[in-house]
Order: structure tokens, then C-alpha cells, then sequence
């Protein structure tokens, strides 16, 4: 009785759903403003494992609540090289949210990468990075310039209401607009820079105290 009680609740609160669609476009090499300091889009360093679509609100804690959570993984074959853009399939966590206010960027690579450190909350089953991270082997590289993430379209739906968020010039917020290392980014709403964070919000209800995030 018990174990059937626990599937309901975890049937009600993961739920998959045609509902919220996602897709991001990537900054290609070829773009005027910004290409020379691009990865190569067609063959990426960076890759994005998965995005989170959150609906937050302050609680009494002077911090921000998730009060929605939705799970966007990129789906098979969901990475376009040509046009440079992502497609996503996106789970509810939790309730529907009546907007969405944050974003979750999870960050990942299939190659050595200039910094080994992960100092984050981290999750093998979606990174797929500990192959990779060799120190012996990260020591020896290099920096280059032409190895940034750039997000240009994000667009969304949620409650059956289409969503653009366009950022077409990476120098306007430089250099928060770029993503440089694997890892969490959190983005708010409209604005066009990237935080990198510890903490990556799995459940509904969680929280975040503000000076992490801002």
C-alpha cells in the first residue's frame, strides 16, 4: 500500500509534458561581433547537459524560493551543429508556474578542459564528465580565447504562451554574457548575464539565500 502511495506521488510530481517546449541557439564562429572568441559550434567543448526553467519568489529568509521547477534535457539528437541550437524535452517538477523567472544552466564537456575544478553540485548521470577531467592532463593546456558558450535565442513555452529572450551581441555584457568552464548558471529573467553557482535546485521548495545568486 505504501510503495503504491509513493509511486502516486512521484507519478504526480515528475510528469512529462508537451506543454513547456525549449530550444536554444548558440552564437556561431561565423557571427561578426562576437565569433572570433566562439567555440567552434559544430564541434563544441562546451555543451549544454541540461536547463532547469524556474519560477522563484522571496521568502523570509531574505533568499528566493523555487516554487516551480521544470527539467529540460536535450533530446536524442536534440544538438542541431549546423544551426547551433538545442532542442529540449522538459519534465514538471512540482506545480505548473505561473511565469518563469530564472534560469539553470548546466554546463558540461567531452573533452579535457583548461580548469579540473568542480566546485559545484555534481551529477554523473547528466555531466558524463569523470572521464575526462585527467589532472595530469588538464595541467598542460592552454588557454584560448575562441572556447566561449554564448546564448543567443532562448525561446520557450509554458502555459501555452510562447517566449523570446535575445541576446545578439555578447560584447554588451561582457564578460558575464559568456560561458568559459563547465559548471551551474543561473540566469534572471531577461537579463543577459551568467552567475556560476554551487547549488543546483532538484526539487520544488528549495531554496537559495540571495548573495549566492546575485
Amino acid at each position: 500500500m505504501l510503495l503504491a502511495v509513493f509511486l502516486l506521488i512521484s507519478l504526480c510530481t515528475m510528469v512529462s509534458t508537451t506543454d513547456v517546449t525549449l530550444t536554444v541557439e548558440v552564437t556561431k564562429i561565423s557571427d561578426p561581433k562576437c565569433g572570433k572568441y566562439m567555440q567552434n559550434h559544430k564541434k563544441p567543448v562546451l555543451k549544454i547537459r541540461y536547463v532547469r526553467l524556474l519560477h522563484t519568489a522571496s521568502n523570509d529568509d531574505n533568499g528566493d524560493e523555487f516554487v516551480s521547477n521544470i527539467l529540460c534535457q536535450p533530446k536524442s539528437n536534440g544538438y542541431n551543429s549546423v544551426e547551433g541550437k538545442y532542442t529540449f524535452e522538459c519534465i514538471y517538477n512540482g506545480a505548473p508556474p505561473p511565469s518563469i523567472n530564472a534560469f539553470v544552466f548546466a554546463v558540461g564537456t567531452d573533452q579535457q578542459m583548461m580548469s579540473s575544478q568542480i566546485e559545484y553540485r555534481y551529477k554523473e548521470d547528466t555531466m558524463r564528465m569523470f572521464t575526462f577531467l585527467n589532472p595530469d592532463n588538464v595541467m598542460t593546456q592552454k588557454f584560448t580565447h575562441n572556447s566561449h558558450l554564448h546564448i543567443r535565442n532562448i525561446t520557450y513555452t509554458v502555459n501555452k504562451k510562447p517566449h523570446y529572450l535575445t541576446d545578439d551581441n555578447c560584447l554588451d555584457k561582457y564578460p558575464d554574457s559568456l560561458i568559459a568552464d563547465h559548471g551551474l548558471y543561473i540566469r534572471k529573467g531577461n537579463e543577459e548575464t551568467y552567475t556560476r553557482i554551487y547549488f543546483d535546485p532538484v526539487d520544488a521548495g528549495e531554496k537559495l539565500v540571495k548573495p549566492v545568486i546575485i
